[in-house]
C-alpha cells in the first residue's frame, strides 16, 4: 500500500473503495461488509472535517423526521419550485 498524495487523490480512492464495499455488501450481506462501508464514511467524514457523533445524530434526526429508506420508499427528485 502506498500513501495518497492529496486530498483530491484520497477522496478519489475512497470513493473508488466506496463502490467496492457496497458491490461486496450487495453480493454477500455481512456484519463484516457493513462495516467496511462505515469506515469509508467515516473517513469521509474525517477528510471534510465533519464530528462522527454530529453525523451519527444529524441521520437520527433525518430518519425521525424524514423517513428512513427501510420501507423502500425513495424520493427521485425535489420540485423546485
Amino acid at each position: 500500500m502506498a500513501p495518497c498524495d492529496g486530498g483530491g487523490e484520497h477522496i478519489a480512492k475512497l470513493a473508488a473503495k466506496m463502490r467496492e464495499e457496497v458491490g461486496e455488501f450487495i453480493e454477500s450481506p455481512c456484519y463484516e461488509e457493513a462495516a467496511d462501508m462505515i469506515e469509508v464514511v467515516k473517513a469521509f467524514c474525517f477528510l471534510n472535517d465533519l464530528e462522527w457523533e454530529a453525523v451519527l445524530s444529524t441521520a437520527t434526526h433525518k430518519e425521525e423526521t424524514h423517513g428512513g429508506f427501510h420501507a423502500g420508499i425513495v424520493l427521485l427528485e425535489v420540485d423546485p419550485r
